[in-house]
C-alpha cells in the first residue's frame, strides 16, 4: 500500500470514529429496500465494500442466511468482526479484509449483492453494476448505494471534490438503472437532509476530536484542515448539490 492509500485510509477511519454505517443513509433504508424484493430463504449475500458490515449484518438479520463482506481498510473490518460477535453471528458473516476482485468472486453464486458507496468492478455506474449482476443466481437482487446529482454541480464544487459531471447520475436517471433481462429498479429510498446533515457533522466531529486530542500527530493539522475545508464545501454546495440513495434491483 502507497503512503497515500494509507494517509487516505487513516483519514476515512478516523473521520467515521464509532460510525457503523459509513454513509448519510437513514437507519430504516436497508429494511425498506430489502422489503421491496422477494429473496429465497436463507439467502447467500455478498457486500463489496462493506465497510464495517452493518448494511450486511442487518440484511442478514432480516432474511437469515449468511453473508460474506470484503474491505480493504484494515480498522473498518477489524470493528466489523467485533460488531459481528456482538450481534451473535460469528458463524453466519464473515468479513475479509482485501481489494475486491472479480476474478476471486463467485459468478452466479449469491442471492443478494450489496455494492453501497463503491464502484469495485468497474468505472462506471453502468459497468459496476452489469458486473455485479453476473454475480447473482437466477432471480437475486442487488443493493447498490450511489451518490447523485440534486442539481447541475457548480464547477467550484467538482474542483474540490476532483469530479466530472459526468461521474454521478441524476437522481431521474436512478431510476431508469437496469440490466437489460437481469434486473430493473424497484425502489429508490433515498437520504434525507436530516440524515446528511448527521452524517456530515459527527464526520466533522470526530476529526475535530481526534485533532484536539493529539495535537502532536503529523497528520492532525492537515487532517483538521481538510476536515474543515469539506464541511464548509457541504454547507456552501453540498447540501442542495449531492444526493445519496439506496437503489433496490431485481
Amino acid at each position: 500500500m502507497s503512503a497515500r492509500d494509507a494517509a487516505r485510509l487513516r483519514y476515512t477511519t478516523l473521520a467515521h470514529g464509532a460510525l457503523e454505517v459509513l454513509d448519510p443513509l437513514p437507519p430504516e433504508a436497508i429494511g425498506e429496500a430489502l422489503d421491496a424484493l422477494a429473496l429465497p430463504a436463507a439467502p447467500r449475500i455478498l457486500d463489496l465494500g462493506c465497510g464495517k458490515g452493518a448494511l450486511l449484518i442487518a440484511a442478514v438479520e432480516r432474511l437469515g442466511g449468511e453473508g460474506r463482506g470484503i474491505d480493504l481498510n484494515p480498522a473498518f473490518v477489524a470493528a466489523g468482526r467485533a460488531l459481528v460477535a456482538a450481534h451473535g453471528l460469528a458463524d453466519r458473516v464473515a468479513l475479509e479484509l482485501g481489494e475486491v476482485r472479480a476474478d476471486a468472486l463467485e459468478a452466479g453464486a449469491w442471492d443478494l449483492v450489496l455494492c453501497v458507496g463503491a464502484r469495485p468492478l468497474g468505472r462506471t455506474l453502468e459497468e459496476n453494476l452489469t458486473a455485479l449482476a453476473r454475480l447473482l443466481r437466477p432471480g437475486g437482487a442487488v443493493l447498490l448505494g450511489e451518490g447523485y446529482w440534486r442539481r447541475a454541480p457548480d464547477p467550484d464544487y467538482l474542483a474540490l471534490l476532483g469530479a466530472g459531471p459526468e461521474e454521478m447520475p441524476s437522481r431521474a436517471e436512478l431510476d431508469t438503472l437496469a440490466v437489460p433481462g437481469r434486473l430493473r429498479v424497484r425502489r429508490v429510498i433515498e437520504a434525507s437532509t436530516a440524515s446528511w446533515d448527521a452524517y456530515e457533522g459527527a464526520y466533522l466531529a470526530n476529526m475535530l476530536a481526534f485533532c484536539a486530542a493529539h495535537p502532536e500527530d503529523p497528520d492532525a493539522a492537515a487532517f483538521e484542515a481538510r476536515a474543515r475545508g469539506w464541511y464548509a464545501a457541504y454547507e456552501r454546495w453540498g447540501r442542495d448539490t449531492l444526493g445519496f440513495a439506496l437503489v433496490a434491483l431485481s
